[in-house]
């Protein structure tokens, strides 16, 4: 199995993003989401129509520090399956980019997939994208099935501030032994490379229906921008996508512009890709 690890906080609005992030990591990348709630009490694992929820008793009075650090505890629940962690408000875009790295990680290889967005200065590394199975998660982090003793050791070493578990996750890798860090770079305005970014919001509806970019960084909190999110939803999940599911016929073209057609069997007469991807974009979509 392959988990998305991300996570929040019973009491934030961070939980918001979970049935649509949920939605992403299944049906654009394929693997299964798991959201690490912390909350007022300790459940099992269970799953919701959105993917396995697991709630953690806060041992703190700083819920927010421990719906950090819980991604990197998290893991060790699924010892022999791969995890890669990610921010809750952290939408993948493609398919390929995320599992072409989840495949071909080694049994206790750990892999850094955004170095490079902080400067080295800061010593961090961020925590969407780590990918390992559970049991080296264990092992760089010395997990064990007590939670509390993992809260504590980490308060007790780096405080409850913001970037606690940046900050951790990169002073335990440097002495790790079979560490593997991609870089990922930003461009001048801020933005990482190949990502939609709140920062400055803009993209190309072609290149997002084709997952030519990797991410979204969404705006927060989510429910007061569900309009600004319909269009991106409609393109990768929506079910006028996937019960038509507009197939391209490449070989069947008219002034050298390929047209749609439908699973159903009906053509979008005279549409060209560009033309349906405006009118999908356009047309109201409530989620």
């Amino acid at each position: 199995m392959k988990y998305s690890i991300m996570s929040a906080d019973s009491k934030s609005h961070y939980k918001d993003f979970w049935p649509t992030v949920s939605q992403f990591w299944r049906e654009v990348v394929g693997i299964t989401p798991i959201l690490f709630l912390v909350s007022d009490e300790t459940k099992d694992i269970r799953e919701d129509k959105f993917g396995l929820i697991k709630e953690q008793k806060c041992v703190t009075s700083n819920m927010a520090f421990e719906s950090q650090i819980i991604r990197l505890y998290g893991p060790h629940l699924f010892p022999n399956d791969v995890c890669i962690t990610s921010d809750i408000d952290m939408y993948p875009l493609s398919n390929m980019y995320f599992n072409t790295h989840i495949d071909q990680i080694l049994d206790d290889e750990f892999m850094v997939l955004s170095d490079g967005i902080y400067p080295p200065s800061e010593k961090k590394y961020p925590m969407y994208y780590n990918i390992a199975k559970g049991k080296t998660f264990s092992k760089v982090f010395g997990l064990n099935d007590n939670y509390e003793d993992f809260v504590n050791t980490v308060l007790n070493e780096y405080g409850d501030g913001w970037s606690t578990d940046e900050r951790l996750l990169y002073d335990k890798l440097q002495s790790y032994h079979n560490l593997k860090i991609l870089n990922r770079s930003r461009k001048s305005d801020g933005r990482a490379t190949k990502r939609i970014d709140r920062i400055k919001w803009d993209y190309d509806i072609l290149s997002l229906s084709k997952q030519l970019y990797i991410d979204c960084h969404f705006f927060r909190p989510f429910n007061d921008y569900k309009d600004v999110f319909n269009p991106l939803y409609k393109t990768m999940i929506s079910e006028e996508i996937h019960n038509y599911n507009y197939n391209f016929i490449h070989n069947n073209k008219i002034n050298n512009k390929p047209w749609y057609f439908g699973l159903e069997g009906d053509w979008w007469h005279g549409m060209n890709e560009e033309q349906f991807l405006d009118k999908i974009s356009n047309d109201k979509f409530r989620i």
